[in-house]
């Protein structure tokens, strides 16, 4: 599952604050990260906290929430190309105190804004608060791989990875009747904002979402125009079964950069067994 990130926002320095939201997501959500908790209270208006499933730089140096300058960060999920978007980044003149795709992640905001998701490989669900301009921003990846969730109580504004928490600070449960039709007659989930809990949301697939104290804005960040090939090659068998294979070959092979040992699943289907002999045939690699 790879970590759970949680926190929340005020509207006025703290003002009807939930205080056990903290305690609950912590326990509710501990399963997602064993190796280490921490909360940062950044200011008077915002909190930020992270459970930790190492993977990429185990180094506790490595732990969240990671600050610099006026920037936190929570982030979960992995960041492929982190090597690549670190060595562009230098070349800007940033440096690194980590080897962890969470600084490169950082950092690459701060420098590029929220475009730089654009040039990012990965699976993700992050927030990012500003202190000097009292701005949460909250992004999930392409295909919304990693969730994220969010719901506001007393002018206050909590998110978590998982719906858990968010549903015990409500008094009062409601089921969102129209996502329940969705599943049952059409097995549509994760299609809008909305959930399974009414008054709690979700941030879309590709999409980010800013709450300052003005309010909440919600911007889309992916278009789906950043993956080109000719499309000339289908006309020809042999092309189009070396450009899937070299696709899969290196997705396979930018998704096995970890710092920890990496195991491959076996259902038995026609994917995973593909997986894995492309490992052993096509990059020559070991896996349990």
């Amino acid at each position: 599952l790879m970590c759970s990130i949680f926190g929340f926002k005020s509207h006025n320095k703290n003002q009807g604050l939930n205080d056990n939201f903290i305690e609950i997501a912590i326990k509710d959500m501990l399963h997602r990260g064993p190796d280490n908790t921490d909360i940062i209270k950044i200011d008077d208006y915002c909190s930020l906290g992270h459970q930790r499933l190492a993977i990429i730089d185990i180094d506790n140096k490595s732990n969240q929430p990671m600050k610099f300058k006026n920037f936190t960060i929570s982030f979960n999920g992995e960041i492929y190309n982190y090597i690549e978007l670190r060595e562009e980044l230098i070349k800007r003149g940033l440096e690194f105190d980590t080897s962890s795709d969470t600084e490169v992640l950082l950092k690459g905001y701060i420098e590029y804004g929220y475009k730089f998701l654009n040039k990012v490989n990965g699976m993700f669900a992050f927030s990012i608060y500003d202190e000097i301009n009292k701005i949460l921003l909250l992004a999930r990846d392409r295909f919304g791989v990693k969730p994220l969730h969010y719901s506001t109580q007393d002018n206050n504004f909590y998110f978590s990875s998982e719906i858990k928490p968010l549903i015990k600070l409500k008094k009062k449960i409601k089921k969102n009747l129209n996502i329940y039709k969705s599943f049952f007659y059409e097995t549509a989930t994760d299609y809008n904002e909305e959930t399974f809990v009414k008054d709690i949301f979700q941030v879309e697939k590709g999409c980010i979402i800013e709450i300052s104290n003005s309010g909440i804005k919600k911007k889309k960040w992916y278009h789906g125009n950043d993956f080109h090939f000719d499309h000339s090659l289908f006309k020809s068998k042999k092309k189009t079964l070396e450009l899937i294979e070299n696709t899969l070959v290196s997705a396979i092979d930018i998704r096995m950069r970890a710092d920890v040992p990496i195991c491959l699943t076996l259902s038995g289907g026609i994917d995973s067994t593909t997986i894995y002999t492309l490992i052993k045939e096509r990059l020559n690699r070991e896996v349990k």
